[in-house]
């Protein structure tokens, strides 16, 4: 049903706790295949990649991949972040609709209770435009891409308006 997209980099550890979280939703049948662009991948990242089932393109490839991608939804992550229990369901009725006709556009996930940020931080500090996510229907994110190029997918995701779910994810921050 939908596709994962995650930038990569040298981040064994992080990979991982992203790629234990997505488990649940290939077992019910919701994530099709995780896709990694490679961003500076060590040794490691690619092993765990290959062992996972992963998909791994380079920059340069992610718009034909965008393009062939049989998904019709795609969600953007970063690596290091963690959707909790739950976040399935809550997937699934954002793609299918609560009426039963297919969501309305992107959505993002909350952040996790506990990670959330306090008045004076959001005031102070940018977080990226992934943390939270970004599921989007697969031509609009293949516009991002063609109109921004191979850019990471937190530049691609900024200043796309979206509707939050409600399922909460812990951000990569939480898990540096």
């Amino acid at each position: 049903m939908l596709t994962v997209y995650m930038d990569c980099g040298a981040e064994e550890r992080l990979l991982a706790l992203t790629l234990a979280e997505l488990v649940s939703g290939a077992v019910e049948g919701i994530v099709r295949t995780v896709v990694l662009i490679d961003r500076g991948m060590s040794e490691g990242a690619h092993r765990i990649a290959e062992h996972s089932g992963c998909v791994v393109i380079q920059p340069s490839a992610l718009e034909t991949a965008i393009g062939r991608d049989r998904s019709d939804w795609l969600l953007w992550l970063e690596i290091g972040s963690r959707p909790l229990q739950g976040w399935t369901s809550e997937v699934l009725e954002h793609l299918q609709g609560a009426s039963g006709r297919k969501g309305t556009g992107p959505a993002r996930f909350r952040p996790a209770a506990r990670d959330r940020m306090g008045f004076l931080s959001r005031l102070t500090s940018r977080p990226s435009a992934l943390e939270t996510g970004l599921l989007l229907k697969k031509p609009q994110a293949l516009g991002r891409v063609k109109q921004l190029g191979g850019e990471p997918l937190a530049q691609l995701a900024s200043g796309l308006a979206s509707r939050p779910l409600n399922a909460e994810i812990r951000p990569r921050r939480a898990a540096e």
